[in-house]
This record gives C-alpha cells, structure tokens and sequence, in this order.
C-alpha cells in the first residue's frame, strides 16, 4: 500500500490566533448585540488589549490597565464586582479565495468558563454547547467565511458554583476573576476535511532496549462524503501504514500495535529515564493521511519509550518502577502563574531549578499547563508528573451554596 508524495504539498493548515485580540466588560456593551459587535466595522478602539491565551484579570495587568497585583496591596485595589459579568473578545483573521475552497473552522483548546461564539456577524455556538473548561471545541464557520478579513467575537462567562474550574492551592489563591478567559490557545484551521487528532505512541517495555509500540491517532472526516486514504505513522524506528476509509462525519479511532506489525516491536531501542537515572531520550512521531497522492493532514510529536508500573509492598506502601527498575520519588508541588502568564521561557526556568535540585517529579495541585509547553518541556528534562492531586480545601468551590 505504499506511495510516494514528497512532491505534494501539505494541504492541511493550523495558525495559532495569539495577536490582536480586544476585550471588555459586557456592561461597557449593553446597547450592542453580538451580531453587531463580530461585524468587521464595528468600532473597538476603546476596548482592552488582550493576552490569548491568557485571563481577563492577566491581561489588565500585562497591559497596564491597572497596578501590578501581584505588588504589595494592590490587589485589594481591585473591584471584584466587575468579574461577575460577562466580558467580550474580539479579533480578526484573513482568508484568501483559496481557503473559500477547503473547511474552515476554529479550534479553541480552553475557554473559562462558557461562551457565546459569534463569526462575522453569526452566532455559530451558544453558552450551553459551548462550556468546560477542559474540553475542546472544534467549530466549523464554512457557512461564514468570507475572503479578506472576518471576525471573531467571544461573550464568556466565569464560573458558577458548582461547576468544575480551574482550582488553587493556599500558596497561589484564586483570582478575582477565576481566571475568566481564553486561557488556552485558538487556532484558525483550513483543511480539505480530514483532521488527525491526538497522535499517541504508548509503550510496553519487554526487557533492557526492547520494547513493544502501540500507536494511536484519531480520523475526523468533517466533508460531505466517503474518503479513503493511507495513514502512515513514521515512529523514527520505522514506519508503519494502512487503508482506512472515513464515512461522511465519521471519527474514526486507528490502531497500529505489533500483533499487526512485526516492526513495532523494537530492539535497541534507547529508553526514556527519569531526571538522576539516565537520559529522556525522545524520538520523533509523524503523522500523515495520505489520499488522492496529496497529503492531507500531518501531525508532529515526540514520544518518549518507558513504562511505569507500581505496586503495594508488603508494608502498603506504594511502590513505583519506570522501565522495571525502582524509582525514588523526588518532588514538589507546581501551579501555574495565578493569572495564568506563564510562557515557555518562564515553564523552562522553573523546571530547570527542578532538575538541578535533583527532583525527578512534579505534583500538580489540580490540573495546571495552559498548554502542552508544561508536558513536553517535563518530557524533555525527565521530569515524572502526577496530575490533579487536590487537597480539600478546593471541594468547598464546587458545592452548590445554599439559597
């Protein structure tokens, strides 16, 4: 089944909206709809700057609305009354006559808390739909796209009681505005319908530099019509491929593991160790669905080989092995910046005091990275990560007060 298409271009595209977004507080707008409000004339002159992805409360920090907060008193400077309501995003992106040809749709990574999205004047998903502050929402604007500049207009809401946030630990307390925004990144993607989602390379280490592969990805087939295609998962250690066909709207989850072939079984292959036990070895995954000899999309990660297993001893302690040797757990506590303004440089710095203090762990209190910079940056120091370990003290933010 294999082909050749190095000579074809890559047809599928992600960019990354970071630049230019505006907001402000929903009471500033009461006189305007969102259908007015995501129109391209619309005057915005007057409106804040933004960080996106970044926070309501981050934003008028960074961009000297108001004085530091993390400054002496002047937190308590601030109204928290004006963190109770809505507020607006906005910002524009352009198209060419080309992209008018593929699906176009916007992917938010993390919003807090819920949304009204409107498009160049047309409300594409409502604050029901489109709510959760880990979940990921893909939304087509094919029926609103237009060549030239289009635009984008965002409602949010914070949080309610009782609904599942992002929490805080006593030494990094919740915002005023609980962390209200974009927080995570918005990307404009244009494709010809096919999307890979979630490239994963898991590994079952048989004994010293041999390892089994599994890999996984998911199809998302957003057109009209049956597509068949090859996708192929290029591990560096070799490569892999097979026929798939998409039904219309299909997502479908692909399988590659060494019952099917042989070469997912690796020898010599160098491990990924933790920080003090060897070295974080990655290697590079790609991606690629193949179809019609075009490239439809392609996806690029890194993958470490390893393998933790634990166990109880015989006193009920538990015990952890990577790659079937012991491992000493050595760690601290992390949270992200409270206005969520970490960027890779500053995730970097904090994570090479790690290394150099010789932890090899880092305990999340709650569930913290903005984006995958924490995690990759983790993957590349040898550094473990157990995730979404909360103290009680967040319980008492998702119990519903009483009337």
């Amino acid at each position: 089944t294999g082909c050749s298409v190095h000579e074809k271009p890559v047809l599928s595209e992600s960019t990354s909206l970071t630049g230019d977004w505006k907001m402000l507080a929903s009471d500033k707008l009461a006189d305007n709809t969102g259908e007015q409000i995501s129109s391209g004339d619309f005057n915005d002159s007057d409106w804040h700057m933004a960080s996106v992805p970044g926070t309501v409360l981050g934003s008028l920090a960074v961009f000297n609305v108001i004085e530091d907060p993390g400054f002496g008193i002047n937190m308590q400077k601030i109204d928290p009354s004006q963190f109770r309501q809505p507020w607006w995003f906005r910002t524009n992106f352009s198209l060419s006559d080309e992209d008018l040809g593929k699906n176009v749709s916007l992917r938010f990574n993390g919003i807090n808390y819920r949304a009204d999205l409107w498009v160049n004047g047309r409300k594409i998903a409502d604050n029901e739909e489109f709510a959760g502050t880990y979940r990921m929402f893909t939304f087509s604007i094919d029926d609103c796209k237009k060549t030239g500049k289009n635009t984008i207009a965002l409602k949010i809401w914070p949080f309610a009681d009782g609904e599942y946030s992002i929490g805080f630990v006593d030494w990094n307390p919740l915002p005023l505005d609980r962390n209200m925004g974009i927080f995570r990144e918005v990307y404009l993607e244009t494709n010809e319908g096919i999307k890979i989602r979630s490239p994963f390379v898991y590994s079952k280490v048989n004994e010293e530099n041999n390892a089994d592969l599994f890999i996984k990805a998911e199809l998302i087939n957003s057109t009209g019509k049956e597509v068949k295609g090859i996708l192929r998962m290029n591990y560096e250690l070799g490569m892999v491929e097979k026929e798939v066909a998409l039904k219309p709207g299909e997502i479908q989850s692909c399988h590659f593991d060494p019952s099917e072939f042989s070469q997912l079984s690796v020898t010599d292959a160098e491990l990924w160790w933790p920080n003090g036990m060897g070295n974080p070895r990655l290697y590079n995954l790609k991606a690629e669905f193949i179809a019609g000899r075009k490239i439809l999309d392609r996806v690029e990660k890194k993958y470490g080989i390893r393998e933790i297993r634990s166990h109880l001893n015989a006193d009920g302690d538990r015990v952890f092995e990577v790659n079937g040797k012991f491992v000493l757990i050595k760690g601290g506590g992390w949270t992200d910046d409270v206005f969520l303004r970490d960027t890779r440089k500053s995730v970097e710095a904090q994570l090479k005091y790690v290394r150099h203090m010789n932890l090899n762990c880092i305990r999340c209190e709650g569930f913290w990275g903005k984006d995958e910079t924490l995690y990759d940056l983790c993957d590349e120091y040898g550094i473990l990560v157990m995730v979404g370990w909360s103290c009680q003290w967040e319980w008492e933010d998702y119990l519903l007060k009483p009337c």
